[in-house]
């Protein structure tokens, strides 16, 4: 179940499956709401290591949609497919072999995530290494029956490789206390939705 929005998602609907499926395992509900299940929520309690994470030339734990949108269109980003809380760029060629780029923020233009969706067109192993020699031997590892994930924690921001199912791999920067404020956004989206559906709908069921 996405977010539902203009175009269908959080970000837009899409024009082939396979946009069509990394809009909703990337961008919808189930990508902000069910972190619990990925190990997001444990990286609260992983302790905090320098140095802060930059990318594009920002600082991420303070970044803000106007200037990431600005800094990605200045290094060559494509017009992204704006919702109201995530813009997707896709093709996308700022990472090498990334097929997909997903720039997620609060209400309030804040940094949440940035995620990379790489398909199966890098292995686990060489997205795993590329973080190991920029930031040192990840602070934690996660395997479950359909994928696996390594987490670098550093500062108020966690890296994350991923493999999920069909062997799709993904790299996504979360700036924690931004990502949890979406996260309440969304769920109570969800909620007004629901009550909105239940008064439409009072009397005919």
């Amino acid at each position: 179940m996405g977010v539902t929005e203009a175009r269908g998602g959080a970000c837009g609907g899409s024009g082939h499956a396979r946009s069509g499926r990394w809009g909703a395992i990337a961008l919808g509900v189930w990508f902000v709401v069910a972190s619990a299940a990925l190990g997001v929520d444990h990286l609260d309690a992983v302790p905090s290591s320098p140095p802060a994470i930059s990318l594009f030339g920002l600082e991420l734990a303070t970044a803000t949609r106007e200037a990431m949108r600005s800094a990605l269109r200045t290094r060559g980003a494509p017009p992204p497919v704006v919702g109201r809380w995530c813009d997707r760029y896709e093709p996308v060629e700022l990472l090498e072999g990334a097929r997909m780029l997903a720039v997620c923020y609060t209400s309030h233009g804040r940094l949440a995530r940035l995620e990379y969706g790489f398909g199966v067109s890098l292995r686990f192993e060489d997205l795993r290494g590329m973080l190991e020699r920029r930031y040192g031997a990840p602070t934690d590892a996660l395997g479950w029956h359909f994928g696996r994930a390594a987490i670098w924690r550093r500062g108020p921001v966690a890296l994350r490789v991923e493999e999920r199912q069909f062997h799709d791999l993904f790299l996504s920067y979360t700036v924690l206390e931004a990502y949890t404020g979406l996260r309440a956004e969304v769920q109570q989206a969800e909620r007004d939705r629901e009550r909105e559906r239940d008064r439409r709908n009072t009397g005919r069921y």
